[in-house]
């Protein structure tokens, strides 16, 4: 989200010849815009920041075809080889139970995978 600080400064300055008054005002705008981007870990397909049971089966029902790629809730099909098969399949939701149950280490690393 954009923040907006804006400054204004005022001065007044006597002309001694005249004794006149002046008055100047600066004011100087600046903008800063911040933005971040969460990394989605290999194997949260779902990405809700976990790797879990959930995500296990969002990755075998999109390989027996109840899911689409891409498309909520399977959002993430780039992190869902966990078996680094260069296939996002039913082999890899094993993996992913097993992971959440700590029967199998969840520090995957994906084979990048796109939609088809």
């Amino acid at each position: 989200m954009p923040s907006s600080t804006t400054t204004t400064t005022t001065a007044t300055t006597t002309d001694p010849t005249t004794t006149t008054k002046h008055r100047q005002t600066t004011t100087t705008t600046s903008t800063t815009t911040t933005s971040t981007t969460a990394t989605i870990s290999c194997g949260d397909v779902n990405g809700d920041g976990v790797v879990n049971i959930g995500d296990a089966l969002l990755t075998a029902q999109y390989d027996v075809g109840p899911r689409t790629c891409g498309q909520a809730p399977f959002s993430h099909p780039e992190v869902c080889d966990v078996d680094r098969d260069g296939a996002c399949n039913v082999g890899d939701a094993p993996m992913m139970a097993q992971c959440d149950v700590g029967l199998f280490s969840c520090a995957f690393s994906c084979t990048p995978l796109s939609c088809p």
